[in-house]
């Protein structure tokens, strides 16, 4: 995903425009790898809380090694938001290759869009605050990534298998 030094704006308007070179035909398949991708980094944070609470004594992580657990958390709202303008915006507006009427498309766009601004926004908000933090609280952090992540999967949840 995209380097850290991006804010949660340019991470997104550069997934936008990546897809814009690679424009989807379908688009439900997309919005499952997406969901996937969201589940994937729940199950990751879900895993580092666990570790933090030691209810595990070794965590079995997937994104990243046990000494980049600050890092990867403070890289997670750049990663959101780079998601939602590569995948999941295009993927619901490639939706009409899967079937779905047009008018029906556009209304779940039009939500999507809305939805997706006020979450960059929130993953900006995130960023700052952990960019800021000298050191960062880990259940603070996991708390927020995982509602980052639950608000990203609002909208492909009714398309992504």
């Amino acid at each position: 995903m995209t380097t850290s030094n991006h804010t949660c704006q340019s991470a997104f308007q550069n997934g936008t425009a990546s897809r814009a070179t690679y424009p989807l035909q379908r688009g439900e398949y997309k919005l499952s790898e997406a969901k996937n991708t969201l589940l994937k980094w729940a199950k990751e944070v879900q895993s580092i809380d666990d570790y933090q609470r030691g209810v595990l004594s070794r965590p079995a992580l997937a994104c990243c090694a046990v000494d980049e657990i600050s890092s990867w958390l403070k890289q997670c709202p750049v990663n959101i938001a780079e998601l939602i303008g590569y995948d999941i915006l295009p993927g619901i507006a490639a939706l009409t290759g899967d079937g779905v009427p047009l008018r029906v498309v556009k209304s779940l766009l039009k939500t999507a869009t809305k939805q997706s601004t006020r979450i960059v926004a929130d993953c900006e908000a995130s960023r700052v605050a952990l960019a800021r933090a000298q050191r960062i609280s880990i259940p603070t952090s996991i708390n927020e990534t995982l509602q980052m992540i639950d608000k990203a999967l609002a909208p492909v949840n009714d398309y992504a298998a």
